[in-house]
């Protein structure tokens, strides 16, 4: 897979041309939108594909690599079967005898409750656990792998009979002897009585795929649960609860007796030095396998190609906005969209990983994203390793990001790393420079600086080793834009009066999120809103308002509705006449608040106007929150229908709250007195639910000196008013019950009754 540069240089022009022709092929995953491909070693290559569905998208992340000496398949689990692990503290391992992890995805699926894999595992030759009749992936010593069933067949001789229903490293179920290594674990992990016997090897205690062992029975155990796995040892476990027949045969065997343990498998299989179990196959012979799972989700998979190239693939999934998945059935069809003829599958959804060493770095990167946040332990992982050690010398130029989507203007940092041959770290080389195609922009201090629109590619170079090279579109006019406010995007926004926020744009183009920075976009204000930086800083105007803020990129504008308001609270007095200085200013204030009044026009309040009766119906229906008025019949001839205040009165005068001048009069523009408009607000409160005034009027009254001229049916709601301190007498110590009520009287009024 070693490519030259004119090679990639090639490969990055023609992903450019069917990106802006816009005639991109669909594939069985969606319509390619992006697409990177980076060389890890010259056998091992990354690639990355992200696609859109039409409504989400899928995003696919896999290595190819080529068999060779130098670097070769490996099946990796930790100090047990039944053990688990992250990428990291697995590839310690082979780490630890010599062999240099290059990349790797996750193994089989297993069991979640003890993390014994549910397929074959063999590592280094040896047979570690059984295939449990499922599919698996095997790999020769040349780095070519093998697809299918191993089909392994055992059968445990003894003086008296054959066994030849035989797990090996597999938790033990009724009516099948279990046989068990130190491999699987530190003890057999049974939970049930049973008979456990112990052997010694004769000479070989380890199995293959192709063997024959014999041994010699140390002990016979009658166990009521797990017992230790003793290095070199092999125990023959059954449960007691077995059909009586194959217990008598087990429990009859005594010290120093021979069993034999033959193990073979399909023919191919026999020569495979690592393997790992598959649930199901996915391809044979390059047709799709029928009847696969059709959910959707992450999945991870190995495809093999006519040429013996492998293929290690993994896509995300149940993530909106990055990757909603694949159901087998189209991971298949994908597979053999790139060329594979046999391909299997492995454990997917959380568990799905792919990992590499890219070039330049010390350490493996996970390169998907797991849907579950983070890195899923699991048991087992398929890896590339090398023997081969690092030089010291620089032998060519990685260059990161692996591919870059800006907006005009915007900037993106840019890092070369140096690479010995082996894709260990060298140090870099004398004579870095970059070199950006078709005047795209330029990069300065690692910074590369968006200033024409186009595609294109980023080259670095250095003396004495091969550059590298990775695709740049700059795009001036986006196909969407969004704007902001603390990541969440929003079309509307509502603000108090002086407030401030910091808004930010995003740019889309073919379904991918632009680089940009806020400054890229222009920012302007329709209305009297407010003002905006062209940061995005937008600062509300003192007074209430709506008008838009427009967002624009070359040919695209975003528009956003602004309407201004006041806090909670606040009031801003648009009367002339009324003043701070007014004794009532707070009494009008509260009750334009409260929504209860407004003015004669927009700027005039008239505290001195007299109330009138319909207007004070209609201040007591608002304060009732305007309640329906259907089905309630209207008593008075002098309120019409379509009156300003006819509801108000209908169903003042339906609750009991109003009384007419008449049997069939209300007289809506008389002028209200201050005992009627008491008697009104009080008639509200008792409805709401409030006590009647049972006190002694004559006491409540008898400090003013024209109490005897309160009307008898207003006295019981005029002595409730004074004792509340609601209503108040003048400076000569009169209540005044047959005077005007002003609406700036009125308002104070409310005020104390509300306040209450």
């Amino acid at each position: 897979m070693k490519r030259n540069t004119i090679g990639r240089i090639a490969a990055l022009l023609i992903v450019f041309a069917l990106l802006f022709a816009g005639v991109a092929e669909a594939t069985v995953l969606g319509t390619p939108i992006d697409s990177t491909e980076q060389e890890v070693l010259q056998t091992v290559e990354l690639a990355k594909g992200v696609y859109w569905t039409g409504s989400d998208y899928r995003s696919e992340n896999y290595i190819e690599y080529t068999p060779n000496e130098s670097v070769f398949p490996i099946v990796v689990y930790g100090e047990k079967v039944c053990n688990y692990g992250k990428f990291g503290s697995m590839a310690a391992l082979p780490e630890q005898q010599g062999l240099h992890v290059v990349a790797g995805i996750n193994g089989d699926y297993y069991n979640t409750s003890d993390f014994q894999p549910l397929g074959i595992v063999v590592t280094d030759g040896i047979l570690r656990s059984s295939d449990g009749g499922l599919y698996a992936v095997g790999f020769r010593a040349d780095g070519t792998a093998l697809i299918g069933k191993p089909a392994l067949f055992f059968a445990v001789e003894t003086p008296d009979f054959t066994f030849t229903n035989v797990t090996f490293n597999k938790t033990r179920v009724l009516n099948t002897l279990a046989l068990f290594t130190e491999d699987y674990s530190y003890t057999t992990k049974n939970s049930l009585p049973g008979y456990d016997v112990i052997l010694v090897p004769d000479e070989e205690s380890t199995f293959t795929v192709d063997c024959t062992r014999t041994f010699t029975v140390e002990q016979v155990l009658e166990s009521d649960g797990a017992i230790n796995l003793e290095p070199g040892k092999v125990v023959l476990s059954l449960n007691a609860a077995s059909e009586e027949w194959l217990v008598a045969i087990l429990a009859a065997l005594e010290p120093g007796d021979p069993v034999t343990v033959r193990v073979s498998s399909a023919p191919g299989w026999e020569d495979v030095r690592y393997a790992a179990g598959s649930l199901y196959k996915l391809v044979t012979n390059g047709q799709v396998e029928p009847g696969l799972e059709a959910t959707a989700a992450p999945r991870t998979a190995v495809g093999v190609k006519p040429d013996g190239t492998l293929v290690l693939y993994t896509i995300d999934g149940r993530q909106l906005g990055l990757s909603i998945g694949a159901s087998l059935t189209q991971v298949a069809q994908r597979l053999v969209e790139m060329g594979c003829t046999e391909a299997t599958v492995m454990d997917g959804g959380g568990s799905t990983s792919i990992n590499v060493v890219l070039p330049g770095d010390g350490t493996a990167s996970q390169i998907n994203s797991p849907s579950g946040g983070t890195q899923r332990s699991v048991t087992e992982y398929i890896m590339l390793v090398t023997t081969e050690q690092p030089t010291g010398r620089a032998d060519r130029l990685a260059l990161y990001p692996r591919g870059l989507y800006l907006l005009s203007g915007a900037t993106a940092e840019v890092t070369a790393k140096a690479v010995d041959e082996n894709g260990y770290p060298a140090a870099m080389p004398a004579g870095e420079q970059y070199t950006v195609s078709d005047g795209l922009g330029t990069v300065e201090g690692g910074l590369f600086r968006a200033e024409q629109a186009g595609s294109g590619s980023i080259t670095v170079s250095a003396n004495g080793v091969r550059d590298d090279s990775v695709p740049v579109t700059v795009i001036d006019t986006p196909d969407t834009i969004r704007v902001r406010n603390r990541g969440i995007a929003f079309s509307r926004l509502v603000l108090e009066i002086g407030q401030q926020v910091d808004l930010s744009a995003t740019a889309e183009w073919n379904h991918l999120t632009l680089t940009s920075k806020d400054s890229c976009f222009t920012w302007s204000v329709e209305g009297d809103v407010g003002t905006i930086t062209q940061e995005g800083v937008f600062t509300a105007a003192d007074t209430k308002g709506s008008g838009t803020i427009s967002v624009a990129a070359g040919d695209r504008t975003a528009i956003v509705a602004v309407e201004i308001i006041y806090p909670e609270g606040y009031w801003e007095n648009p009367f002339d006449d009324v003043s701070e200085e007014d004794w009532y200013y707070e009494a009008v204030e509260f009750v334009c608040l409260k929504e209860l009044f407004r003015g004669m026009t927009e700027t005039e309040f008239a505290p001195d106007v007299p109330l009138t009766r319909a207007m004070v119906a209609t201040l007591l229906y608002r304060l009732a929150k305007t309640p329906a008025t259907d089905g309630m019949t209207n008593p008075f001839r002098d309120v019409a229908a379509d009156a300003w205040y006819a509801q108000a009165v209908i169903w003042a005068a339906n609750s009991g709250i109003v009384k007419g001048m008449s049997a069939d009069t209300f007289a809506p523009d008389s002028p209200v007195t201050r005992e009627q408009l008491v008697t009104m607000l009080d008639r509200w409160r008792i409805a709401q639910g409030g006590t009647a005034f049972a006190g002694n009027t004559a006491a409540v009254g008898g400090r003013f000196a024209d109490w005897g001229s309160v009307s008898a049916w207003a006295e019981a709601s005029m002595a409730w008013a004074v004792d509340a301190g609601i209503l108040q007498g003048n400076e000569n110590g009169a209540v005044l019950p047959g005077g005007s009520a002003t609406r700036a009287q009125t308002a104070a009024i409310f005020q104390r009754y509300l306040d209450k």
